[in-house]
């Protein structure tokens, strides 16, 4: 299929074919593309996109072992699983009360995509939700601190609201539109010149919440990133579209600073 590319900042560099798959909803979320080897490959970052559609991702990885070169990356639902929200301090739980657009957008604010993800569309239904645990198996892990693509699914099941997604713009951004059906499938037909690749997505986490002893409100959060180097402090330097966040859940740890370092060094070298 031909799609465009562009470079680490979201500005396009020209058109090529490749093929792949894209892979899009709440259990895939990842693409992996042949690359045409005269090409140099893209940046880390960067964005393979079809404008005005869902079809396309950002760029997380390659691998030049085999017999042509292999970009892979995160689709629009990846990405946007790729941030976490959580209540504000002090809180057991975050509420947030607007129409639907509204709640979207607030919660990619929280999410601080940098300026990546805009928000458009229908003002929809208001409401008022409060994001806790979910029981939904297509949600998969939802707690107080949850995906911000999990905080929008969760809104989806229980408020008969819907989103779509198209990358375009100069840079480049990904536009998610609000609507008022109910008619959702988290398995959209992809074009027939697709050829179906299935990977996992190999990136490293760069900020992990740690989540130690007590319970909501009194809960001990602790905030820890990595650099690009992989050296580990509490001050994040990787934002907006390098961010890939995770949750590290022990509330049996007496040492919280130090389990959570360790796990995050041991993510780090395992991507």
């Amino acid at each position: 299929m031909e799609l465009t590319y562009t470079d680490a900042g979201r500005r396009d560099i020209g058109l090529v074919e490749a093929e792949g798959d894209f892979d899009c909803g709440a259990s895939e979320d990842d693409f992996e593309l042949t690359w045409p080897s005269n090409l140099p490959l893209p940046a880390f970052g960067s964005v393979i996109y079809r404008e005005g559609t869902d079809i396309g991702g950002i760029v997380r990885g390659w691998d030049t072992t085999g017999d042509a070169p292999k970009v892979s990356g995160v689709t629009w639902t990846g990405f946007l699983s790729e941030h976490v929200i959580g209540p504000n301090k002090g809180q057991a739980y975050l509420t947030l009360n607007d129409v639907w657009r509204g709640i979207v957008s607030q919660l990619v604010s929280r999410a601080d995509f940098g300026g990546v993800v805009s928000v458009a569309g229908a003002d929809g239904p208001s409401f008022s939700h409060t994001f806790k645990g979910s029981r939904d198996s297509a949600q998969g892990e939802a707690g107080r601190y949850m995906s911000c693509w999990n905080a929008i699914w969760q809104c989806m099941l229980e408020h008969s609201v819907t989103v779509r997604a198209v990358w375009g713009g100069d840079p480049v951004r990904l536009t998610i539109n609000c609507d008022t059906s109910t008619d959702w499938s988290a398995t959209d037909e992809l074009p027939t010149d697709a050829l179906t690749v299935r990977i996992k997505r190999k990136s490293a986490v760069n900020h992990l919440i740690c989540l130690g002893a007590g319970e909501g409100a009194a809960r001990e959060v602790l905030h820890l990133y990595c650099d690009k180097s992989g050296s580990i402090s509490t001050k994040q330097s990787q934002k907006g579209p390098w961010e890939i966040a995770d949750t590290y859940d022990y509330p049996g740890s007496t040492t919280l600073e130090k389990d959570g370092r360790k796990h995050l060094k041991e993510l780090w070298q395992s991507a």
